[in-house]
This record gives structure tokens, sequence and C-alpha cells, in this order.
């Protein structure tokens, strides 16, 4: 199974109700779609797909935020993430689309759980220098679905994307 991470804009572009025909929605896609809770954001709505092009989208709405800060990732959305991958992997899903605002922390930490929890793993997250994985929905993701992976792993994780995102960024910070 392919995992993708994108910003809203790309997934609008790609799979929205006004999106660009020449570009078909592949077999099998399936998306999650995370958007800001209000009043924390100034955009309205979740994005709308084409759904009838699409095997099935998740709405859910919580921020970019530390664990225990307000709008963070609850246990139950993470519950129904998992519940979801599982669903549409029974449909028949080939590839499954994950967006938030950015595409860049929200959206990569939920994607690299699912990846280990469908086996395909998490380094298509962890080794991208354009990707800040959040860490709170990555455990929170992980433990919804029954891996357990201990915090030093974990630190080791998170140190090493930032590594690579230090490296790539180093000219921009001067």
């Amino acid at each position: 199974m392919d995992i993708s991470v994108m910003s809203r804009e790309e997934a609008i572009r790609r799979f929205g109700t006004h999106r660009d025909e020449t570009a078909p929605v592949p077999h099998g896609t399936a998306i999650i779609s995370i958007t800001t809770p209000e009043p924390f954001c100034g955009r309205l709505g979740s994005v709308e797909f084409e759904e009838d092009a699409i095997l099935g989208v998740l709405h859910s709405r919580f921020g970019d935020v530390l664990p225990g800060e307000e709008t963070e990732m609850t246990d139950e959305q993470a519950r129904q993430i998992v519940d979801f991958v599982q669903v549409m992997r029974v449909a028949g899903m080939e590839h499954l689309v994950v967006h938030c605002d950015g595409g860049v922390s929200r959206s990569a930490g939920v994607a690299a759980a699912l990846g280990i929890i469908v086996g395909t793993g998490d380094s298509f997250v962890f080794d991208d220098p354009w990707k800040c994985p959040n860490m709170g929905c990555y455990k929170k993701v992980l433990r919804a679905g029954g891996v357990r992976i201990d915090d030093a792993e974990i630190d080791a994780k998170e140190r090493h994307n930032e590594e690579i995102w230090m490296l790539a960024h180093a000219e921009d910070l001067g």
C-alpha cells in the first residue's frame, strides 16, 4: 500500500471537487483529511472531495499542538483513523492520502504511524527533510493500532528527522 502526505492545497488540486480532470484519481484511493478546529483557524469547513472517484474519506479536526494543549488529537480520533484504514484496506485501498493544512506535521505524524501499522514502515516520513512529524499524533495513532514502541526509539526517530531537516535547511537558516 502506498501512503502519501500532502498539504491541503495539494489535496484539493488532486482530489477536490474542482480537481484537474487530466490527472485521474488512482484506483483504490482513500483520504484522511485533517483540518484545524474552529475558531483556531481562518479556514471554513472541510475540504470537499470528488467522492465518487475515491474509495473513502475520513474528515478529522485537531490542532498541530503539543500533547496536553487544547485541540490536540484525542485518543478517539486516533482510533477512528486506525479503524478507517482497516475498513478501507478490506474495501481494496491501494493508496492512502493523508493531508493537513501544510502537509508537514500532523499528516506526517499520522502517516508515519499508519506506515508502521500496515507494515510499510515510517522512513518515508522520518527520512524526508520537508516533513516534521507531530510526535503526539504519531504516538497516539501507534497506540490506537496496538503498536508498542519505546520512548528511546521514538526519540531517536525524532532526532534523526531533525538532523535531516537541519541539513536540508542549513542555507535558509543563515
